[in-house]
C-alpha cells in the first residue's frame, strides 16, 4: 500500500469495512508503531448485479482502492490507485487471476488458482465467517506489486469482548495464517462486531515475527 509490504500484507492490509447490505461509510485509524492514519471505506451494493462495491479512500496520500465483490462471494476486481497516479488493476475470472500495470511498473501477471475465494479485502470477505463459523476457510490473496497469488487459512476463534478505540465490544475473533507455513511465521486476528457483523479491529505483525504490529480500529 503506502510502503513496501512482506508478501503476505497487501490485500490483508486493506481494512475495509464488513457489512453486506445497503450502504455505509466508515472511519478506521491503522497505526504501526507510533505512526497512525486514517481512512474511509463505503461499501454499497449494486442493485441490477446484486454485486458489492467497497471505496477506500486515504485522505493524507490520495491513494483510493475500488473492490468489487461477486455474488458468489468471492472478489472480481481491485482497482488501485497509488499516489503518484498510477493504476494497477486485478481481476479474476473463473479460476485466472490477471494483474495490468500502467507506467514502469511491472507487466501483466496471470496466474491460475484453485475455487477457494479471492479476498480482495481481507476484512469483508471473512465477514460470511464471522457470521456463521463453519470451521476453517481457505481463501486467495494477491500482491498488487506483481499480481501473485498466495494462499491463506481463516480460523474462528470464538466470542470475546475486545477494545475498539477504547470501548469495550463484544465481537467474534478470526485468525488467519498463510496455508502450509506455521502460525509462528505470520499470524492475524481480526474482530467482528457481534451485534452486526461490522468489521471493528485487526491486529498483526505485517512483515512477519520481530516487526511493529500493526492495528487497525474503527473510529467512526
Amino acid at each position: 500500500m503506502r510502503r513496501k509490504l512482506a508478501p503476505f500484507a497487501f490485500a490483508i492490509a486493506l481494512a475495509l469495512v464488513g457489512v453486506r447490505a445497503g450502504a455505509a461509510e466508515h472511519r478506521y485509524r491503522e497505526t504501526t508503531g507510533n505512526v497512525s492514519t486514517e481512512y474511509t471505506s463505503e461499501i454499497a451494493r449494486d442493485a441490477a448485479t446484486g454485486n458489492v462495491e467497497i471505496l477506500s479512500r486515504y485522505p493524507a496520500t490520495g491513494e483510493t482502492h475500488r473492490i468489487v465483490f461477486g455474488v458468489e462471494g468471492g472478489a472480481v476486481s481491485w482497482t488501485y490507485r497509488y499516489p503518484d497516479g498510477t493504476v494497477t488493476r486485478i481481476t479474476r475470472t473463473g479460476n485466472v487471476i490477471e494483474c495490468a500495470k500502467d507506467g514502469a511498473r511491472s507487466p501483466a501477471a496471470r496466474s491460475t488458482v484453485d475455487g477457494a475465494p479471492w479476498f480482495a479485502s481481507v476484512n469483508y470477505g471473512l465477514s460470511e465467517l464471522a457470521r456463521a463459523p463453519s470451521g476453517d476457510r481457505e481463501f486467495w490473496i494477491v500482491n498488487p506489486e506483481n499480481g501473485k497469488p498466495y494462499k491463506m487459512r481463516a480460523h474462528t476463534v470464538g466470542e470475546e469482548i475486545v477494545s475498539v478505540d477504547g470501548t469495550p465490544t463484544n465481537a467474534v475473533r478470526i485468525r488467519i495464517t498463510a496455508w502450509g507455513l506455521p502460525a509462528a511465521f505470520f499470524s492475524m486476528d481480526y474482530w467482528y462486531r457481534k451485534s452486526d457483523f461490522v468489521f471493528v479491529k485487526s491486529v498483526g505483525s505485517e512483515d512477519g515475527p520481530g516487526s511493529p504490529k500493526t492495528t487497525v480500529e474503527l473510529v467512526g
